[in-house]
């Protein structure tokens, strides 16, 4: 009898602890903290945006849309300008001697064509009477579009004992000598492949 009623309750003790342990809830263990359980809206990324149109992209290549004013003009005769033979009004053909770059962009390149015209022209007569020549540019082909140009001027004057100075309009300041002599006149004359050196005045549009 005794035997047996330890038996029982060992085995009410069993069933006891059995049911205890179904009653518990397991923890599980976590270092971080708890999520909120609304749900999360995804945010686009930076690089997903649509673009501004006013914008410009970074690939995109930047050119200037104009020639800014100041920017100089090197180029060299294509024929012989004299002021024994040349009129106010003539035109002259000239190349450019120097590319226009811009914003490190090469904006008309080396012997683009060059036309330009004669402001004002006169005939020596004595050796106190000397003529005098002034140039300025009118138009220059970029991409075979001629576009129209507005230049400072090129003054050249002779002088007295068969000498003369050659001024930029700007800079009021000789610059080298170049006189015709003969038959006791004082003409001058810029040479073929004379080169001389301009400044537009006014910003060339390259677009229009």
């Amino acid at each position: 009898m005794l035997l047996w009623r330890i038996v029982g309750i060992g085995v009410l003790a069993l069933a006891l602890a059995s049911a205890l342990g179904c009653t518990r809830q397991p923890v599980q263990a976590s270092n971080s903290p708890s999520l909120p359980d609304s749900p999360i809206t995804a945010q686009p990324l930076p690089f997903d945006r649509s673009g501004d149109p006013k914008g410009i992209s970074p690939t995109e290549s930047i050119t200037p849309h104009d020639i800014p004013a100041g920017t100089p003009i090197t180029v060299r005769l294509q024929s012989l300008v004299s002021s024994s033979a040349s009129h106010s009004g003539d035109s002259f053909t000239a190349v450019l001697d120097q590319p226009i770059v811009v914003d490190s962009q090469t904006l008309a390149p080396r012997g683009a064509t060059i036309t330009g015209k004669v402001v004002a022209a006169k005939r020596s007569g004595q050796l106190r009477d000397p003529g005098y020549l002034r140039l300025t540019l009118t138009a220059i082909s970029i991409n075979g579009k001629s576009l129209s140009v507005k230049t400072s001027t090129v003054f050249l004057k002779g002088r007295s004992h068969q000498t003369s100075a050659i001024r930029g309009a700007a800079a009021g300041v000789p610059e080298e000598e170049d006189a015709m002599s003969g038959s006791g006149k004082n003409d001058v004359q810029f040479s073929f492949e004379r080169q001389l050196t301009f400044r537009i005045t006014e910003p060339l549009p390259l677009q229009g």
